[in-house]
Formats: C-alpha cells, sequence, structure tokens
C-alpha cells in the first residue's frame, strides 16, 4: 500500500554540507529486506502456469476468493464456518465444531475407511510435507486441550477466542482497511489438478476470511518459502509421507482431490 510521503525537512546551506561529510564517513548500511515485491493479478487459472517461476522471494499474488482453501478442503466462500462466524455469530462456528469432529486423517476429509495406510494419522497430517506438517500449537493462552482452530471439538472458551479473534480482525480491516506488511502477508502454497489451482492459506486463517466477509474481489498472498512452491496431482509418489510410506499413495492422491471438490 502506498505510505503518505513526509515532507522533507528544511536545511540550510551550511547544514546541507555538514550532513553530506558526516554521511560520506558513514560505513554502508547493510541493505534490509525489501517492503515491495512484483504483483501478479490472477483472473483466470489458465493464467497461473505461467506465473509460476521465479527467482528470489515470492511475488504478491491477487487471488479471487473462489480460488482459496482452509485446511480440511473448505474454500473461502460465504459458506466456510469462519466467514459465516463473522457474519452470524459465534454461534456459527460453535455449530461447526460440534458438527466436524474427525478422529483421524481419513475422517477429516470424510474419505470411507478402507485399511490403508495413513488413514488413521492425525487430522491435521498433510502428506505433501515433510513429516506432515507441524502439530497444532496452542493460540489465545488456551491449552491444546481446549482445541484447535480447523476441527472440533472445542471448548466454549476455544469458540470465543476464535470468534474474537475474527471479528477483531474484519473490524479492524473495515475500520482502517487492508494495509499488510509486505512481509507478512497471507501465505501458504499453490495445489494443482490439471488446469485447476487452489491457494492453500497457512498463514493468516483470520485475515482471508475478514477479507472475503468484507466483499474484497481480489486477496494478495505469497507462497511460503519453506513450503513447495506447488503441490500437484499425479506427483503423489514423490510426497514425504508416501515415501515414507507413512501414507498410501492412493489415500494422498484422494485427500488433495478433496480441495478441489468442494
Amino acid at each position: 500500500m502506498p505510505v503518505k510521503r513526509q515532507p522533507a525537512a528544511s536545511f540550510s546551506f551550511v547544514e546541507q554540507l555538514i550532513a553530506r561529510f558526516r554521511q560520506s564517513w558513514r560505513k554502508p548500511a547493510t541493505p534490509g529486506p525489501k517492503a515491495a515485491y512484483e504483483t501478479i493479478s490472477i483472473h483466470s487459472h489458465e493464467n497461473i502456469t505461467s506465473r509460476l517461476h521465479w527467482a528470489g522471494p515470492s511475488p504478491v499474488f491477487l487471488l479471487p476468493p473462489e480460488m482459496m482453501v482452509l485446511q480440511g478442503a473448505n474454500r473461502l466462500t460465504d459458506g466456510h464456518p469462519f466467514v459465516r462466524a463473522i457474519a452470524h455469530g459465534p454461534e456459527a462456528l460453535e455449530r461447526f465444531y460440534a458438527d466436524f469432529s474427525p478422529g483421524n486423517l481419513a475422517e477429516m476429509y470424510q474419505i470411507p475407511s478402507r485399511g490403508l495406510r495413513g488413514e488413521a494419522l492425525p487430522p491435521w497430517k498433510l502428506p505433501w510435507l515433510e513429516g506432515g506438517g507441524k502439530a497444532p500449537g496452542a493460540e489465545s493462552g488456551l491449552g491444546l486441550e481446549h482445541g484447535v482452530s480447523y476441527f472440533g471439538p472445542c471448548s466454549p472458551q476455544k469458540v470465543a477466542a476464535e470468534y474474537q479473534r475474527l471479528i477483531s480482525v474484519a473490524s479492524g480491516i473495515e475500520r482502517e482497511g487492508y494495509r499488510p506488511d509486505p512481509r507478512a502477508h497471507i501465505s501458504g502454497n499453490f495445489l494443482q489438478a490439471g488446469r485447476d489451482f487452489r491457494f492453500f492459506v497457512r498463514g493468516g486463517k483470520q485475515r482471508a476470511p475478514a477479507l472475503v466477509h468484507l466483499g474484497y474481489e481480489r486477496i494478495p498472498v505469497r507462497v511460503r518459502a519453506d513450503w513447495p512452491r506447488v503441490v500437484a496431482a499425479g506427483t503423489e509418489q514423490d510426497w514425504p509421507l508416501v515415501k515414507s510410506g507413512d501414507v498410501d499413495q492412493s489415500l494422498a492422491a484422494q485427500i488433495l482431490e478433496r480441495y478441489f471438490r468442494n
């Protein structure tokens, strides 16, 4: 976002000479991280493929919300439980956690049990990440016994905390506009099935639903440097949990497919 330029300080001619002399004796400053990145507006699935090659930091992609998903394969539409909670109150979030309490990875993606390797893994595992990704951490000062963000069961305290975070973020954006720190955009990575793409949101799970609720037609995101840039259907045999034998290849394929079904 543009930053309002501050008025330049007024110096006398002598003061300017002194300042220049002092500057000439200073050691060069170490360059800091760039505050701005290339911005790419995505209007259709077709123009993503040609934009997935870059050197250095990820560009900022401006994506339509319907192309974005959160963990659990829920698309960022008005029907997403987080968006519904902002619109309709904490009861919507409470119902979601009560109705969706998967006990394992297969149940997380509503895949019928067939005895495949990996079905009994924890619900938060992702077969395309090294080690399956990090386990959920405690949030809002509440221990893990209170539940996690993406699925139930959750304690009343956790429901209240999650709702308050969503409402606080949405209210702040509505009041002040959306001006993210250039180095702290909503982050994640792309998923691909044929010509279709989804953006898996991992960082910014309150901001993304808030922007959808507020009617933003394009949401700025960046690809996480420590995640694969693209996870594509047909490459399951190369995913870490498949290669390690922890997840059956067909189960891994079904999990990715769920992100394109809804």
